[in-house]
């Protein structure tokens, strides 16, 4: 799981913010370069490094779709302001786990493999090489949202971020209800 984690992060921060002139791939190998060089600057503090990371993926996701899509069948039943709601504990959540994984990269390198594009819906294939030599196949998502390209999901090894965080969601919704999933996340948003 950690392993996951880790390379989720790298693809979102990889895939974040996008020209509308540059293909997927291009836009993919253009943030995963930057993001290496962030993480090796020296010159950074572990601090800045993370604030630049949760930046980064502020404007590298679509969160609202993203959010519609982890709550799955129960998006219909949330209102509106519920919605909203729930998107921003979803994404302050979410940014700061994974700026905190990301913080334990360790020189893994990417192999970019090749992109399809099919109307306004992108997948750029790639493997994260570790420092052991394991090759992690990794599927980045992304659709284009007016001109530009937003990642909505991340596959490594075939698992999605998205439906992961789906199957946990309808399970706290179902037994406890979305009540208390808001507490949940509201608590784990704060957590430094």
């Amino acid at each position: 799981m950690r392993r996951f984690a880790v390379v989720v992060v790298i693809i979102f921060i990889a895939c974040s913010v996008v020209q509308a002139s540059s293909t997927p791939m291009e836009i993919v190998k253009n943030y995963i370069d930057q993001v290496i060089n962030t993480l090796t600057n020296k010159e950074l503090k572990i601090t800045e490094k993370k604030e630049r990371i949760e930046d980064i993926l502020e404007k590298a996701i679509d969160w609202p779709y993203v959010s519609k899509m982890v709550l799955g069948l129960h998006y219909k039943e949330v209102k509106p302001k519920e919605f909203e709601r729930f998107t921003y504990l979803f994404k302050e959540f979410i940014k700061k786990v994974y700026a905190r994984k990301f913080l334990k990269y360790s020189g893994e390198k990417i192999v970019y493999h090749k992109e399809s594009i099919d109307n306004d819906i992108a997948t750029v294939t790639m493997s994260l090489i570790t420092t052991k030599g394991q090759k992690i196949p990794i599927a980045c998502r992304l659709h284009n949202v007016n001109g530009q390209w937003l990642i909505y999901d991340v596959l490594v090894e075939g698992i999605s971020m998205v439906n992961n965080y789906r199957i946990q969601i309808h399970r706290i919704i179902t037994q406890k209800g979305f009540d208390h999933l808001m507490k949940i996340l509201k608590k784990k948003a704060k957590k430094k």
